[in-house]
């Protein structure tokens, strides 16, 4: 059985990320399932590129405020189902999450809310936090999250922990929800391929020199169950890409299968909380 590769990113706006090479990365690295966040982009914005890139199925969840947040999931197959929202309600105005169903597991696209622009978003984020924890119970396949989650779990995730300690994205609070995610019984995996290992950051300001000093943040993460702990092959970052502020991370499974049946992702209209 074929190795499945499965690949998250914040692209920071798609229609940018194009032009900045996206596409070609694309047709090289040929991920089977791929995790974008932050596509900012809405239908009427995309043509057969988008919709169909490469021969890739791809689906979108779009905010309602143009130019804003939005995730999209390419895949080589196309899942058992899809649905957007968490709690089990679909209504996604920000277009923050994509939970999808293969064979052997679910994966959790997400975008989590930034708490940088005040107490009323640091509040949401908080929220979000919560009711992503209540996302996670209960499910009947094992999941796998691919998340820009904006905050950096531990000290070794920044480059700078003692100048942004008391900032949102490594605010107690929020460095404990991670710490909460793992004792449900799920692994980081960068971390579990990689104990100890500094400078594995995923994000960068755009200033001169600050990917070049390689002084960043982790906060894109992929965490899995534990239940597919023994079928993780290798876990990694691609912080040469310069397409984004942030940079691809991934996964390699094996002995997993994505859709070995007849079943086709349902119409929206038929989308239901089958996870």
């Amino acid at each position: 059985m074929k190795p499945v590769s499965i690949y998250s990113w914040n692209l920071n706006g798609i229609r940018s990320a194009y032009r900045k090479g996206f596409l070609p990365w694309l047709e090289e690295t040929q991920p089977d399932i791929l995790c974008l966040q932050e596509t900012r982009i809405h239908e009427k914005q995309r043509d057969h590129t988008f919709d169909s890139p490469l021969g890739y199925y791809a689906y979108w969840n779009d905010a309602e405020r143009p130019g804003y947040s939005g995730t999209a999931l390419f895949t080589k197959t196309p899942p058992i189902s899809i649905r957007t929202g968490i709690k089990g309600d679909e209504n996604d105005p920000e277009g923050r999450t994509q939970i999808i169903e293969y064979e052997d597991f679910i994966v959790i696209n997400c975008y989590f809310p930034n708490g940088n622009t005040g107490q009323t978003r640091l509040d949401f984020k908080l929220k979000f936090y919560s009711d992503f924890v209540c996302e996670l119970k209960n499910k009947k396949k094992p999941v796998i999250v691919c998340a820009d989650v904006n905050t950096a779990h531990t000290e070794i995730d920044l480059a700078k922990p003692k100048a942004n300690k008391g900032r949102s994205g490594f605010l107690e609070e929020e460095r404990a929800w991670i710490s909460e995610i793992l004792n449900q019984g799920y692994i980081d995996t960068l971390r579990h391929k990689n104990p100890g290992k500094e400078g594995l950051y995923t994000w960068w300001a755009y200033r001169q020199g600050t990917k070049e000093k390689n002084s960043g943040w982790r906060f894109d993460y992929i965490h899995m169950h534990k239940d597919l702990k023994k079928n993780l092959i290798d876990a990694f970052t691609q912080p040469e890409i310069n397409v984004s502020d942030h940079c691809p991370i991934g996964i390699t499974l094996k002995n997993v299968s994505l859709n070995t049946s007849d079943k086709q992702v349902l119409p929206k209209t038929q989308q239901q909380n089958l996870l």
